[in-house]
């Protein structure tokens, strides 16, 4: 959802969000200009800029969400909000998963460099081991 990219890649909600960033981050379904300028004026958001085109990120994220929530109704009716809701939901879930995986991943390449700084044999050995026992204390 484009509230997720606001959030990871450091958008605030009273940030702009230049055309450039729309198509790069696929905001948008759009990948031209003229597509992008069109959406905003079917959804009343200025656009603002003379060389480098942007919008105001909270009246794309409004936007996005009126469209969202169009859509829902015309698939769900007058249950819209739950499927709403149950999507909110799913999203945060499946963003709590993804960052503890990410998280995981991380201690492990941190483990992996402190076993190759050991400065002789026994001292790599022993940092090898104690990589293999926080692996398998992981893994329980």
């Amino acid at each position: 959802m484009i509230e997720s990219i606001y959030i990871e890649n450091g958008v605030g909600i009273s940030d702009v969000v230049y055309f450039k960033d729309i198509k790069r981050l696929q905001i948008l379904p759009y990948s031209t200009n003229t597509s992008i300028k069109k959406f905003c004026k079917a959804y009343n958001i200025p656009v603002l800029g003379k060389a480098r085109k942007y919008v105001i990120a909270i009246q794309l994220f409004r936007a996005c969400m009126e469209t969202r929530i169009r859509d829902l109704k015309s698939v769900y009716g007058a249950n819209y909000l739950d499927a709403l809701k149950s999507e909110m939901n799913l999203y945060t879930k499946y963003k709590t998963v993804l960052e503890a995986t990410k998280n995981e991943k991380d201690l492990k390449r941190v483990h992996k460099k402190s076993a190759r700084k050991g400065k002789n044999e026994i001292e790599k050995q022993f940092l090898l081991d104690i990589e293999n026992a926080l692996e398998v204390a992981s893994t329980k």
